[in-house]
């Protein structure tokens, strides 16, 4: 009996400058899988520009940038609540201080970094 294949080990390439831009069109033009791979390689924290992992697809990168994908790689943790921004917890209400920027919730599908996934993570 065949056994699957396992994940593949951490793979490093360079982006050329035709493929500078969004990193999910890097992913994809440098190691050659479909959209939907690529993506979900970056959403699960596999991809790493440089030596941080990069968890949003639209992320920009520049040509000669290193990005490496490591399909054994864990997902990072997620950004979660800072003690900081909890300003009162206990069984029934959690209230918190938002930082600028952040949605309270998703507006869009692919919004990653919302007050709501924070809270939950």
């Amino acid at each position: 009996m065949l056994k699957a294949p396992g994940p593949l080990a951490a793979r490093r390439e360079t982006v050329p400058p035709e493929l500078a831009g969004p990193l999910d069109r890097a992913v994809r033009g440098v190691f050659g899988v479909s959209w939907g791979q690529a993506r979900g390689w970056i959403e699960s924290g596999k991809v790493r520009v440089g030596v941080e992992p990069v968890t949003e697809a639209t992320a920009r990168v520049a040509a000669g940038a290193a990005i490496e994908v490591d399909e054994r790689a864990r997902r990072p943790r997620a950004a979660g609540l800072e003690d900081r921004q909890v300003v009162h917890l206990d069984a029934q209400v959690l209230v918190l201080n938002k930082p600028a920027g952040v949605s309270t919730v998703p507006y869009e599908e692919r919004e990653t970094d919302t007050l709501e996934r924070r809270a939950r993570a």
